[in-house]
């Protein structure tokens, strides 16, 4: 029998994100067991000052090229874009890397609409919408519902779906109203690293890192400064997974109408509550 290959909850999450800056938690120190010897007294704490991390090397012309993108985004009322995404699971056993992937088909209308049909490689098709009012997600294959009435706009509704309800959103902060907040976010390096050719047209390639993550950027020349491919590695995990995306299909003039974000529950749907869907993922995944 072939070694059980495990999908890692957290190193999925991990995966599925764009910040670059991840919160670092540490683990608190066991207690000493009932009779056992006092623990050493700590060393007295260093009077030393504490020493300066490196001093940021941020080239401009990377950052006029990020900035620019996001501009362009932030700009852009209405648009859709396909992104097919995959990222890698590090095993616990072993280290081996298995790749999972998904492809989703987005649609933003600023303020507070969003649709995203999702379709993992590995499972049936979801949707979620957001109206305004409602926010649902649809797992197709098992004809179910979620669904929860939220005020807000689109950067309000991915922080609920992604911290309150575990859903991940992957490269969430390219769709939010100031995406360049986020992708500039604790940068220690920057530099342009040349042009490539990509899906037909010529691309500014450029490189960001923090403490904990390096990506590559592939931005289009032109008055268009489209996003066409995007790759981080997170060096701080084990193994350092990554995370690679295609991004196609832009347009920026949708003929569809604001019946693309309502939902209509499909025949015989059951209507479930999101606590319990989330449950459930969690447990298949462990």
């Amino acid at each position: 029998m072939g070694r059980e290959v495990r999908f890692a909850m957290a190193a999925w999450l991990a995966a599925a994100g764009l910040t670059l800056a991840c919160e670092q938690r540490e683990a608190a120190a066991p207690a000493a067991a009932p009779g056992s010897a006092p623990a050493a007294e700590a060393a007295p704490a260093s009077t030393e000052p504490a020493a300066e991390p490196p001093a940021a090397d941020l080239e401009e012309k990377a950052l006029a090229i990020v900035r620019r993108a996001a501009q362009f985004l932030r700009g852009q009322q209405r648009f859709t874009v396909t992104v097919d995404t995959d990222y890698d699971t590090v095993q616990p056993e072993g280290g081996e890397k298995i790749e999972y992937g998904a492809s989703r088909r987005i649609f933003i209308q600023r303020p507070d609409r969003i649709r995203v049909e999702a379709q993992p490689r590995d499972a049936g098709p979801r949707v979620t919408t957001f109206d305004g009012r409602l926010l649902t997600v649809l797992d197709v294959a098992q004809n179910a519902y979620a669904q929860v009435e939220r005020a807000g706009d689109i950067d309000a509704t991915l922080d609920f779906v992604q911290d309150d309800l575990s859903i991940p959103m992957p490269l969430s902060e390219l769709w939010r109203a100031e995406p360049s907040r986020d992708l500039e976010a604790d940068l220690r390096v920057a530099y342009f690293v040349g042009t490539d050719h990509l899906d037909g047209v010529r691309c500014d390639r450029v490189f960001l890192r923090n403490d904990r993550a390096d990506a590559q950027f592939w931005i289009e020349q032109g008055e268009a400064p489209r996003i066409h491919r995007v790759v981080i590695t997170y060096r701080k995990e084990e193994g350092q997974p990554a995370l690679r995306a295609r991004f196609s299909d832009w347009n920026f003039a949708p003929d569809a109408g604001d019946e693309a974000f309502s939902f209509s529950p499909p025949a015989g749907a059951e209507r479930i509550l999101f606590a319990a869907r989330a449950r459930a993922t969690e447990t298949e995944a462990q």
